[in-house]
């Protein structure tokens, strides 16, 4: 049985340029793109959560352009830190527990008709 170690590669993510859909977040701060719903869909919807749970209008105003920089700790944990694009550091947030096999980017474009749209690096 495959897990989530097998799923998440860098080699799965990179296939994904571009999107044939987009997903709706259950909070409605946020939707995603095929990359991310493949994310999700492999034991990682805790990182479309944690995204979508910062998405307020002030945020959106302030930061238009968002990346979630999502990293394993020697500690066996995870730091999510978001950028403004640029490399300064809007927040962070640290977890004592993750699975995740490999760091993870989502990057968070404020759209329009969307408000927020979270995309892979490689679908941008």
């Amino acid at each position: 049985m495959e897990g989530i170690k097998d799923k998440l590669t860098p080699e799965a993510l990179g296939q994904f340029t571009g999107t044939m859909q987009y997903y709706k977040h259950w909070t409605g701060s946020l939707v995603y793109t095929d990359g991310v719903q493949f994310l999700g869909a492999n034991g990682a919807y805790w990182i479309i959560d944690l995204v979508a749970s910062y998405q307020t209008a002030d945020l959106l105003a302030k930061v238009p352009f968002q990346v979630w920089k999502v990293r394993r700790t020697e500690a066996g944990g995870f730091l999510a830190v978001l950028e403004d694009g640029n490399g300064g550091e809007v927040l962070r947030q640290e977890g004592e527990y993750t699975d995740l096999p490999i760091d993870i980017d989502v990057w968070v474009q404020a759209d329009a008709t969307f408000k927020a749209v979270a995309m892979l690096p490689s679908e941008y």
